[in-house]
């Protein structure tokens, strides 16, 4: 029986195509309706987190760190390079 079943199964052969990283030129100008500022209490430090969608849907997934999302608003991540707000 197993040689029955065996001789009848189809194989599925799985292609994954790896797609190149976006190259950011410049300084990203991201609205200020999708961008967030943290700020330290002493003015020194400040890191920056933009909208998950919005780095998706012009190429800056590659420079999120996702595994730190906005402490008040999980729909925001941080951006590991220098962003202008507009």
């Amino acid at each position: 029986m197993y040689n029955k079943l065996n001789n009848n199964m189809a194989s599925i052969k799985v292609f994954i195509k790896e797609e190149e990283e976006f190259v950011i030129k410049g300084v990203p100008k991201v609205p200020m309706s999708e961008s967030k500022k943290l700020v330290s209490p002493d003015g020194s430090i400040g890191i920056y987190y933009i909208k998950r969608e919005y780095a998706w849907k012009h190429k800056l997934d590659s420079k999120i760190n996702f595994n730190n999302p906005h402490p008040m608003d999980e729909n925001y991540c941080e951006i590991t390079i220098p962003i202008e707000r507009i």
